[in-house]
C-alpha cells in the first residue's frame, strides 16, 4: 500500500490484515490500537478469539485502546490516598477506563523498523479481573528505548467474561470456552509471529513477560499447546507455574456466578447485560488476599480443563515442556505489604488461632513451627523481644502470604 503522505513521525507498516500509521513516542515509534482477533461480542462473546477481518483502510495507530471490561480500579477512595497510592494501584492492575467488551487489541513500541530486534511481549497482572495494555497503567515506550526492543502489549480478556469455566447445564456446548483469556494471549503471540518483522523484531527472538497474574499467565503458556514455538524465553515476576485451579473449585465458582447473575447457564448469560456480569463476578469472587490466593480460594484464574490445557502446568514443565525455555523469576520480599497497608483492619487475622487455621488451608504441615520461625525472624528485624499483638499478627500475615503467594 502506497503512503500518500509520508512522514517519519507517522510511518506506515503493513501488517498481515491490513495497514496500520504509527506515530512517534519519544525516541521511538508506537503503533497503537492494532487488534488482533475479532471482537468478541454478539455471538463472539464467551467464545475462543476468532479471526480478525482484513481491513482495506490505513488504520490510524495514535490512539491506544480501551481496555477489557471491568470495574474501574482506580476508585475516588483510591485517589483520594494521594499520587503514591494511585501509582501502586496502577502498578497492580488497577485502571481509570476506558474498557470495552471489544478489547482484543494490542500496542507496539519499537525504536525502529528497521533490523532484527528481540521482541518482548509483556502481560498485565490485575488478579485476572482488571487490567489493560494501555498507558498510564503500561507504557512501553522506555522499556523499548532502554532495551533497544521491539516491545508489545496486547489486551486479554478478564474477569467471568474471560476466565469463567464452561459449567452448568449445556456445558459441552462450551467446551472450547475454557481459558479464554489465555487463549486471547496465544492469539496475540501469534499476532507476533506472524507480524514482528514489520515493526523491526525478531519473531525467532521473542520473550514473554508478566507480573503477578500476567506470570502466572505465563506460567500457563509455557505449557499450552497452541502456544507452542510462538516465544523462546520467558520472564514470571511474582508468580509461578504452579497457580492453577481445579475443574473442580472452577466449576463451583462458575455455579455461583450464575446463581449470582440470575441466569440458569451459558446460554443465557452469552446475552446478559454487562452490567449484570460486572455485579455478579464482583459477588462471588474472594476480596480477601488470603482467601482468594490459598487452595480453594473463589477467584478467576486459569483453569486445569484438560482440554485447553490438557496438564497442569507444573507437570508440563516438570516433564520437559518449558526444556528449551531460559526463565527468569522473581519476586519480592515483601509482597503482601500493599495489601496489608491498603487492608486496614480488615486484613489482620482476628487471633493467632485464625492465622493458624488459614497456613494450615495453604498446605503448611506444621503450622505453629512456622508462625514461630516467623515470630522470631519478626521480632530479630524489629530489634524487640516482643510483638504488638494485633499488629503483629498483621505483620506474621504478610510474612507467610508472601511465601505463599
Amino acid at each position: 500500500m502506497t503512503d500518500a503522505h509520508p512522514t517519519a513521525h507517522r510511518p506506515l507498516v503493513a501488517t498481515t490484515h491490513g495497514a496500520v500509521r504509527g506515530t512517534a513516542a519519544g525516541a521511538g515509534l508506537v503503533f497503537a490500537g492494532i487488534p488482533f482477533a475479532a471482537p468478541p461480542i454478539g455471538d463472539l462473546r464467551l467464545r475462543p478469539p476468532a479471526p480478525v477481518a482484513p481491513w482495506d483502510r490505513v488504520r490510524d495507530g495514535s490512539t491506544f485502546p480501551p481496555g477489557p471490561a471491568q470495574r474501574p480500579g482506580l476508585t475516588p477512595d483510591v485517589e483520594a490516598l494521594g499520587p503514591e497510592a494511585v501509582a501502586v494501584a496502577q502498578a497492580l492492575g488497577a485502571a481509570g477506563g476506558p474498557f470495552s467488551e471489544d478489547c482484543l487489541y494490542l500496542n507496539v513500541w519499537t525504536p525502529h523498523l528497521d533490523g532484527r530486534a528481540p521482541v518482548l511481549m509483556w502481560i498485565y497482572g490485575g488478579g485476572f479481573e482488571t487490567g489493560t495494555a494501555s498507558p498510564p497503567s503500561f507504557d512501553g515506550a522506555a522499556l523499548s528505548r532502554l532495551t533497544g526492543a521491539v516491545v508489545v502489549a496486547a489486551n486479554y480478556r478478564v474477569g467471568a467474561l474471560g476466565w469463567l469455566h464452561p459449567a452448568g447445564p449445556g456445558a459441552d456446548r462450551w467446551t472450547g470456552s475454557a481459558n479464554l483469556g489465555l487463549q486471547d494471549q496465544a492469539a496475540a503471540l501469534r499476532w507476533v509471529n506472524e507480524n514482528a518483522a514489520r515493526f523491526g523484531g525478531d519473531p525467532g527472538n521473542v520473550t514473554i513477560a508478566g507480573g503477578s497474574a500476567g506470570a502466572f499467565s505465563v506460567g500457563a503458556l509455557l505449557a499450552l499447546p497452541t502456544a507452542k514455538g510462538l516465544f523462546h524465553k520467558a520472564i514470571l515476576q511474582s508468580g509461578s507455574v504452579t497457580r492453577v485451579q481445579s475443574a473442580p473449585t472452577a466449576k463451583a465458582l462458575t455455579e455461583a456466578f450464575l446463581a449470582a447473575a440470575g441466569v440458569p447457564d451459558l446460554d443465557h448469560l452469552a446475552d446478559a447485560s454487562l452490567e449484570r456480569i460486572l455485579d455478579a463476578q464482583a459477588s462471588v469472587v474472594d476480596t480477601d488476599i488470603g482467601r482468594r490466593n490459598l487452595p480453594g480460594g473463589r477467584i478467576w484464574g486459569v483453569v486445569h480443563d484438560g482440554t485447553v490445557l490438557p496438564e497442569r502446568p507444573l507437570d508440563a514443565v516438570t516433564a520437559g515442556a518449558a526444556a528449551n525455555i531460559p526463565l527468569l523469576i522473581g519476586a519480592n520480599r515483601d509482597e503482601i505489604r500493599m495489601w496489608a497497608d491498603f487492608g486496614g483492619d480488615t486484613y489482620r487475622p482476628t487471633d493467632e488461632d485464625a492465622l493458624l487455621a488459614e497456613m494450615a488451608r495453604g498446605g503448611i504441615a506444621d503450622p505453629p513451627a512456622l508462625l514461630a520461625a516467623y515470630r522470631t525472624r519478626l521480632r530479630a528485624a524489629a530489634g524487640i523481644p516482643n510483638g504488638t499483638g494485633a499488629d503483629e499478627l498483621r505483620d506474621l500475615r504478610t510474612l507467610f502470604l508472601s511465601d505463599a503467594v
